[in-house]
């Protein structure tokens, strides 16, 4: 009888095991319902295609395409990047919540009321942007920004791993060991 318990907790655990590995629990949300989030009609990503500026959405929303529009938000204001999905662009509106400069480098952090939070780091050789949206993460690090940012991407560290050579260790055996008792 306790045999039979355990095979059939064994197999219940098996079942509930391959049920989350299966996905079949999860709900599919579609894009189109994030507020933030919205899709720009009719573009298209292609490396020998320029994406050209998308006016705001609003007046209140400033369309961002190069680094330097970065500069001149200010706390509160609202800013809106493109984001490349897989067949078409997203435009990521994102309220910037803090900005500090100093002589090396502005710092700008901004979120939305959806849960989208951002950095944003210029200095005057190197933008780098990332930006965590409830289905991706984008980012940006380069020299010329064009207001467009990309999802992050699965980085293949195995190459990566450098193993030093184990080191010997040398115990010398001529050393007299002292030992101690106390009353």
């Amino acid at each position: 009888m306790k045999r039979f318990k355990l095979v059939v907790l064994v197999c219940s655990a098996i079942a509930i095991f391959g049920f989350l590995l299966t996905g079949t629990n999860k709900e599919y949300i579609p894009s189109e319902h994030a507020a933030d989030v919205q899709p720009v009609v009719n573009a298209t990503i292609s490396a020998s295609i320029t994406p050209k500026p998308i006016v705001a959405v609003t007046p209140d929303v400033v369309a961002i395409n190069d680094s330097a529009d970065f500069l001149g938000l200010t706390v509160g204001q609202k800013f809106s990047v493109r984001g490349n999905t897989q067949n078409s662009q997203v435009l990521i509106v994102l309220d910037v919540i803090s900005k500090s400069a100093s002589s090396a480098a502005t710092l700008i952090t901004a979120s939305s009321d959806t849960g989208l939070t951002s950095v944003v780091t210029l200095t005057d050789s190197l933008t780098n942007i990332l930006i965590k949206t409830p289905s991706n993460v984008f980012e940006y690090s380069g020299v010329k920004f064009t207001g467009v940012v990309n999802p992050i991407k699965d980085l293949n560290l195995d190459d990566d791993m450098h193993f030093n050579e184990s080191q010997e260790m040398i115990i010398l055996d001529d050393v007299i060991s002292e030992v101690r008792l106390e009353p």
